[in-house]
């Protein structure tokens, strides 16, 4: 059995291998063939012996172009005047509707009739177009009319019906000239507010450049309502106090630059919206009259200031265009934009603002310049609340007796920072206070030298130093406050109880305001702090800066086309800078003292002399003449160099050209052309 099985299967096999071979063997004889007869078929190429001829191109006669072009603009004009007679057709066919509608309501409270149906708008005619061209119909729905729930800013009615707008309410503004010469629409408020949720009457585009509606849906602007104006609810130009306005466009997650479209998660960079800035100088000039008041620190009273909705929206406005100017690629490229900083462009006023770390290594300065910035817009809303707060507690400094949206805690959350409510006495860690304890103790020998600041922060010259810059600090502000004993030992402003013998040591930033004076010590940090601040600073940093950086601003987007790029860029990096808020007010000011003297008529003369040097220096290098040569010479050239210009008098504050006689005055004194100093 094991041999038949076994001669079985070899049979088997040997059969299988025959098979396959015959198989392989029919497919390699049929590929050849069908590969032969492949080759019978085609024919052999012969080869060129002469070129090619050129075949000339078959040239159109003028008299057939010239026909085909008449054809073709006789097609485009009856197109037109087809669209034109349709569009007529459908205003005539809503307007019949409306006016049957009305019958029919009439109609129905007299009899209790069945209404009768509407008849439907004839289709419109079919129009024969010339030959070759097929003959189509057109049929439009008739176009809805959109109710609009938000406030109408038109100077006249933007709805179909005749009747006109109610007026406005006492107490409502209604100024002429609240846009540019190149906007003429004019501000008007409805006496009546809209109704329904506060998001749904964002119409217009937003702040942020989106443009809102009340379900996200894009909405173009009318005549009657320019982009960002949009009343509703309680929000305005895109400014909505409830949620942040909707998001179109789709971001770059490559970067940022020309190429960038916008946030990296959704949303759209705001856009520059016309306003009349002389209206923002003049409405915080009002501002500053409230706030610039001596008693307000001392006061027990809360700041109250009025709401006023046309104020609002013209300082919403001026934010949402120094965000836009923020937004160009040379500022994006200048401070290291990263995608992700775009993002921020989408907070919407009165939210909060995301907490940052001023003048640190992480993140970009781009990104602290955009938070700088929305956090000195919230201080419009919450600085007096702020302000209160602090001077319920005597502008304490310890962290831990602010609650939850109180004080300090508010500010960091709307933001992103705080006031500083102690003030630095001695900051040993820096490297000119050193360079100069170290050049006086090398003339006397009471005290000696030392090589590094933390061996400096722990003498006992540095303690004497401190305390000795500390007491009249404590002293003033508990007269200022009127406290008593009880009260500055509950406050911890005792100058009494400060020694230079025990200083308490923080090492935390919680640690502050527990004691009238201590020693902060961290990773490149030694500094003694006073518990009390310096109240001025804190009225600016609360109170002044949001409207002083609009002033700034203001002032910049007055000049001439030629020097607002120049201040813009001095704006950005010298006016909103990466600091605590403390030296975010001390900038602004600055900044805004070296505006004022721009434009003024003693710094044109001094700008003419300074960019025409080669000129005035052949003047004052020639030893022939003498001096009073010389300035007559001078004169007579700066007067033909600023001949019919124009320039600020800081005596009289009016702009006016400049005279002869103000670069003589000039050239004889640069004083007598500013005002006389106070006694």
């Amino acid at each position: 059995k094991a041999t038949v099985s076994v001669l079985y299967w070899k049979a088997k096999r040997k059969q299988k291998r025959e098979r396959h071979f015959l198989c392989n063997k029919q497919m390699v004889t049929t590929s050849e063939t069908s590969k032969k007869e492949r080759v019978k078929k085609s024919p052999k190429r012969k080869r060129r012996t002469s070129p090619k001829p050129i075949k000339e191109k078959a040239v159109k006669p003028v008299v057939e172009l010239k026909q085909k072009l008449e054809a073709k603009a006789k097609r485009k004009k009856k197109k037109s005047e087809k669209k034109a007679k349709s569009a007529s057709k459908d205003t005539t066919d809503v307007l019949k509707r409306k006016s049957s509608a009305v019958k029919k309501s009439a109609s129905e409270t007299k009899k209790n009739d069945k209404p009768k149906k509407v008849k439907k708008a004839k289709k419109p005619k079919k129009t024969v177009e010339p030959a070759g061209t097929s003959t189509t119909t057109t049929k439009k729905k008739p176009a809805k009319i959109k109710r609009s729930r938000s406030f109408s800013i038109s100077s006249s009615s933007s709805s179909s019906s005749s009747s006109s707008p109610p007026p406005p309410s006492q107490g409502d503004f209604t100024p002429d000239n609240l846009f540019d010469e190149n906007n003429t629409t004019q501000l008007s408020v409805a006496s009546k507010p809209s109704k329904g949720p506060a998001t749904k009457g964002l119409t217009g585009k937003g702040s942020f450049g989106a443009k809102g509606s009340s379900k996200g849906k894009k909405s173009a602007p009318t005549s009657a309502q320019p982009p960002g104006f949009g009343f509703g609810g309680f929000g305005f130009g895109g400014f909505g106090f409830g949620a942040p306005p909707p998001i179109n466009g789709k971001g770059n997650k490559k970067g940022f630059g020309k190429h960038s479209k916008g946030p990296v998660g959704g949303g759209s960079l705001p856009k520059v919206i016309p306003v009349s800035y002389e209206m923002i100088i003049e409405e915080v000039q009002k501002m500053d009259a409230i706030l610039k008041n001596e008693k307000i620190i001392t006061s027990q009273q809360p700041i109250v200031i009025e709401d006023n909705e046309f104020r609002t929206a013209l300082f919403e406005t001026c934010y949402n265009n120094i965000l836009a100017e923020l937004s160009k690629d040379k500022h994006r490229s200048r401070y290291g934009c990263q995608p992700h900083d775009l993002n921020h462009f989408n907070i919407p006023p009165k939210q909060q603002v995301p907490s940052y770390f001023a003048n640190v290594s992480n993140g970009s300065i781009f990104e602290r310049k955009i938070l700088s910035i929305l956090g000195l817009r919230n201080l419009v809303y919450f600085g007096p609340k702020i302000f209160s707060d602090l001077q319920g507690t005597l502008f304490a400094s310890d962290p831990e007796v602010y609650g939850h949206g109180v004080g300090v805690s508010l500010m960091k959350q709307m933001t992103g920072n705080a006031v500083d409510l102690d003030t630095c006495v001695l900051r040993c860690s820096d490297g000119a206070v050193l360079k100069v304890v170290n050049s006086l103790n090398k003339k006397s020998s009471e005290y000696p030298t030392y090589s590094n600041s933390s061996e400096f922060g722990s003498s006992v010259q540095a303690r004497e130093m401190a305390v000795s810059a500390a007491r009249p600090m404590l002293e003033a502000f508990c007269k200022d406050m009127n406290l008593s004993t009880q009260q500055m030992n509950d406050r911890r402003v005792n100058p009494e109880t400060l020694s230079s013998s025990s200083i308490p040591l923080a090492t935390h930033n919680t640690d502050r305001g527990k004691f009238p004076l201590w020693q902060y010590v961290n990773v490149g940090q030694n500094s003694f702090h006073a518990n009390v601040p310096c109240l001025p600073d804190v009225v600016g940093s609360l109170l002044l800066s949001p409207y002083h950086l609009m002033l700034c601003f203001s002032t910049i987007m007055m000049r001439p086309e030629e020097e607002r790029e120049k201040l813009l860029d001095d704006f950005f990096e010298d006016c909103v800078v990466d600091a605590c808020f403390n030296l975010k007010w001390k900038a602004i000011e600055e900044f805004l003292i070296t505006l004022s003297s721009f434009d003024t008529i003693t710094s044109a003369l001094a700008e003419c002399e300074r960019c025409n040097q080669p000129v005035f220096n052949k003047i004052f290098d020639n030893d022939d003449l003498s001096e009073e040569q010389k300035n007559i010479e001078e004169a007579s050239t700066l007067w033909e160099l600023m001949k019919g210009k124009y320039a600020r008098d800081e005596r009289t504050n009016t702009t006016r050209a400049i005279t002869k006689s103000d670069i003589d005055k000039w050239i004889e004194d640069p004083l007598s052309l500013k005002p006389p100093a106070a006694p």
